[in-house]
């Protein structure tokens, strides 16, 4: 009975996480919420990888420091590899008395503690920080898809619209994109009337072939 409450507040307790996780996507067109979330999909490798990393060397300074305080102490923390693991993680936090350590090695624990914080702390997580910077730089330099009826004025006015202008940028734009509006529409005209007279002119040859025809006959008649 205990078992199944416990699995019951374990999936009750990921189906939360996952509810609150989903709700996320609904903030995808809020612009700076977006740029957060297409952060994260940018450097999800680099970051899987520099978690692999970062676990080879928690398991690297748990075994060295399972084999130096497991049995030379009294403060168990230390008495395998997964508490030691564990330990040094929570060590990352503060929460590590480094003063039972130091009572079995005075002179060596100050050395490898100072040792794994600097490589761990300052070095692995200065890392994590410099990919995430570079995947948000990447982000926020990649071009939003554009609609098609801004494209089309770009591809008229040959301007890039997606900038911020200012007031006078935008009178002049106002009055180019009239100007396109009227050339767009002498075009039309244009097509219009070339539609027209070709139409014409097919009509006009094919009355003459009608005539030609009919002159053929009356000649055989006679």
């Amino acid at each position: 009975m205990h078992s199944a409450q416990a699995y019951l507040r374990l999936w009750t307790a990921v189906a939360l996480f996952t509810v609150w996780f989903r709700g996320l996507m609904f903030t995808r067109h809020v612009p700076v919420m977006c740029a957060i979330g297409n952060t994260f999909q940018q450097c999800f490798v680099d970051i899987t990888l520099f978690l692999i990393v970062v676990f080879v060397l928690l398991v690297a300074f748990g075994s060295a420091f399972n084999v130096l305080y497991a049995c030379t102490t009294e403060y168990h923390v230390f008495g395998n590899i997964s508490n030691s693991v564990f330990s040094l993680f929570r060590g990352l936090l503060g929460d590590l008395d480094v003063a039972h350590m130091q009572a079995a090695y005075p002179v060596l624990t100050p050395v490898v503690f100072v040792l794994y914080v600097s490589t761990v702390l300052f070095i692995a997580f200065t890392i994590l920080i410099s990919i995430i910077s570079e995947a948000y730089e990447i982000v926020k330099d990649r071009k939003p898809a554009e609609p098609l009826l801004t494209q089309a004025f770009e591809a008229v006015l040959g301007k890039d619209m997606s900038l911020a202008p200012d007031e006078a940028e935008v009178a002049v734009s106002l009055k180019d994109v009239l100007e396109a509006i009227h050339r767009l529409e002498a075009r039309m005209d244009k097509f219009e009337s070339h539609g027209m007279s070709v139409k014409a002119g097919l009509s006009e040859e094919a009355g003459t072939d009608q005539q030609l025809y009919t002159d053929q006959d009356h000649t055989k008649e006679i």
